[in-house]
């Protein structure tokens, strides 16, 4: 049966969002563990894989980090007795969370997606789909650009007097925080973009 047109201006935002199905708040908690509990599966399968491939195969992504290093003949140095078995553990949770980033990102796109209307969801969708890769963009720039650029600056000033001596943590710690601050730069237009579209700022 059709809707007369009082029911009609009654619900002028029903044929945006034709997914709105009201839910109590359990099913939306138990929407939201089911999404949690996968996500969390795949970061921990990721993270195991990661780390074994670090410690079992020559140290793959921590030599790619130390790249700028080698072209100075700088070793790494751990202070501490544990430090390169917990520096390779944080190894592998980067790289989980690094690669398992697309799928997290599907994850939420499916729990928020029924409750956003059209024009909402034509707004975020470019981010779900832009974002992982000018997040890999913004790191392979700093890795490539930025990194050797500065590291050689900064390793300038050694001299008879000084030499440089950098922990594994230390340095791992500083390469992550620059590769995931240019990640995020290069994520502002896309940010821009979407506010732009919902209204919140003027273009």
């Amino acid at each position: 049966m059709s809707k007369t047109k009082s029911e009609q201006k009654k619900d002028p935002d029903q044929n945006e969002n034709s997914d709105d199905v009201p839910m109590p708040l359990t099913s939306h908690l138990g929407e939201l563990r089911k999404r949690l509990v996968r996500i969390i599966i795949v970061i921990l399968v990721v993270f195991v894989g990661a780390t074994v491939v670090e410690m079992e195969l020559d140290q793959p992504i921590l030599s790619a980090f130390r790249a700028p290093l080698d072209a100075r003949n700088v070793p790494l140095v751990f202070l501490e007795l544990t430090e390169p078995f917990f520096t390779y553990l944080r190894i592998g949770l980067y790289a989980a969370i690094f690669l398992s980033f697309p799928y997290l990102l599907g994850q939420i796109w499916l729990f928020v997606r029924p409750a956003l209307f059209s024009k909402e969801r034509k707004a975020v969708w470019p981010f779900i789909l832009l974002s992982y890769p000018l997040f890999v963009g913004g790191g392979l720039f700093g890795y490539f650009v930025v990194i050797p650029l500065g590291y050689d600056f900064f390793l300038g000033f050694e001299n008879k007097f000084t030499l440089p001596s950098l922990s594994m943590a230390s340095y791992l710690s500083l390469t992550i925080h620059l590769l995931f601050a240019f990640g995020l730069v290069f994520e502002l237009p896309t940010v821009s973009f979407i506010l732009t579209r919902l209204g919140l700022i003027n273009a």
